[in-house]
């Protein structure tokens, strides 16, 4: 997955089409974006943690706001000055991070849920 300036951006009917196939994503300015909420900080963090492990194996990385509990996502695709498939494809993997706790292609199990992430990253921190 490689994004450049020639990778198509996504005209608004398809934007608006695909935004119904994802649970809370919303278009703003030049990007999706969508807010997550976790029981505290840390949780928050873990989560983040595990959105930079599959946003690095997809060459494709979100801006990422954090305020305490609250993690928003924007994605956009910057070579390309606006929102392109690489936005959904990303928006796609990390709702499956919520839905299955799995972080990786390679099945690294993150927690099951939100609430997990603090755990799994104790456990493995301790090895």
């Amino acid at each position: 997955m490689t994004c450049s300036a020639a990778t198509p951006k996504l005209t608004e009917e398809e934007i608006e089409e695909r935004l119904t196939r994802l649970a809370g994503w919303s278009r703003a300015e030049n990007w999706i974006e969508k807010k997550y909420e976790f029981k505290n900080f840390l949780r928050a963090m873990s989560f983040v943690n595990a959105i930079a492990y599959v946003a690095e194996s997809m060459s494709h990385h979100p801006d990422v706001i954090v305020r305490y509990n609250e993690v928003t996502l924007r994605n956009w695709t910057h070579a390309a000055g606006g929102i392109t498939e690489y936005d959904f494809a990303l928006a796609e993997k990390i709702d499956a991070i919520i839905e299955t706790g799995r972080g990786g292609d390679d099945g690294t199990n993150i927690g099951r849920g939100p609430r997990d992430y603090t755990n799994t990253l104790r456990r493995k921190a301790h090895r």
